[in-house]
């Protein structure tokens, strides 16, 4: 029998503030050092009065802080579409913009400034380079905290939540730019499914893509398997897994028009997984999606 493994998670809690676009629960605050710059209420001034310029250092290519006081920071990224800076640390009423775009924070923690639509930029990305590609927004940030200002030359963002945009398909059409809804002779079909996405068809960038293959494991449990031999991550045994059997339906959806063009369950996939994570206690589990058996169905589907 394979030597399989558990990785056990115990609690986890996860701040996904940044990732969600919420703008609340940080406890981020400015520093309370009297040596080092910062933008807090008690530094507020007239509009109209002198401000003081701050420094900002790059300490990450996608994060910038000011210099002398490393709570009061930003990141910068792109979200669904969307090239947004979350700051931190910067006190309520800090004004700022960029491009047409400007505002007031309302949070002294934590706020998410969405600066710019990319998604049309998004259809220019080759398919090879989607789990590391950026996009350059073209864009200066000025921030005026309260008797403070600063102007930052915002970087290229990576780009996240790209399957999340692939996936509104199934609510209509997914565009990049002014695209023509008309057919296309070809079907080049992208997968989401494993690692990374593949392209089934003829298709370099995100734009060449013709349909956008969505897969969702069913409720209903058609079987169970009691899959045995596990450790942690320490060698010790662990108790078995009871593998819920389900099945994995795949939908091919037209991308210009969120038409769908193709449908097939695939059966429950009953391979014990050799590597998993489980929670304390946790002793049941989703099979996997038959990702080889999905792929083979999709190179039957594409056309050229």
């Amino acid at each position: 029998m394979s030597m399989r493994t558990i990785v056990s998670l115990g609690v986890v809690l996860v701040s996904m503030a940044a990732l969600v676009g919420c703008d609340s629960g940080s406890t981020g605050s400015a520093d309370d050092d009297d040596d080092k710059p910062k933008a807090s209420a008690e530094n507020k001034s007239d509009d109209d009065g002198p401000r003081k310029k701050l420094e900002i250092e790059w300490p990450k290519d996608n994060k910038f802080t000011v210099k002398g006081n490393a709570k009061q920071y930003g990141d910068c990224t792109v979200y669904k579409g969307t090239y947004q800076v979350t700051i931190h640390g910067f006190p309520k009423g800090t004004k700022w913009s960029a491009g047409d775009k400007k505002g007031t924070t309302q949070s002294g923690s934590l706020a998410i400034l969405k600066l710019k639509d990319v998604q049309p930029e998004l259809g220019k990305l080759k398919i090879d380079d989607l789990l590391k590609v950026t996009v350059d927004p073209k864009l200066t940030l000025e921030l005026q905290p309260p008797g403070f200002e600063a102007e930052i030359k915002l970087p290229p963002g990576r780009v996240l939540g790209l399957n999340d945009i692939l996936k509104k398909v199934e609510n209509g059409p997914v565009l990049f730019g002014e695209e023509s809804e008309e057919a296309k002779q070809g079907l080049a079909i992208l997968s989401l499914e494993g690692l990374r996405p593949k392209v089934f068809g003829k298709a370099t960038l995100l734009e060449e893509t013709d349909a956008v293959a969505v897969s969702h494991l069913l409720d209903e449990v058609k079987g169970t398997k009691v899959c045995k031999g596990y450790t942690d991550n320490a060698g010790k045994p662990m108790p078995d897994i009871e593998l819920q059997l389900k099945e994995t339906e795949v939908v091919i959806y037209d991308r210009r028009t969120g038409d769908e063009i193709a449908k097939k369950v695939f059966p429950p996939n009953n391979e014990c997984p050799q590597f998993t994570f489980q929670r304390k206690d946790e002793r049941k589990k989703d099979s996997s999606k038959p990702t080889r058996k999905i792929e083979a169905w999709l190179r039957t589907q594409a056309k050229r």
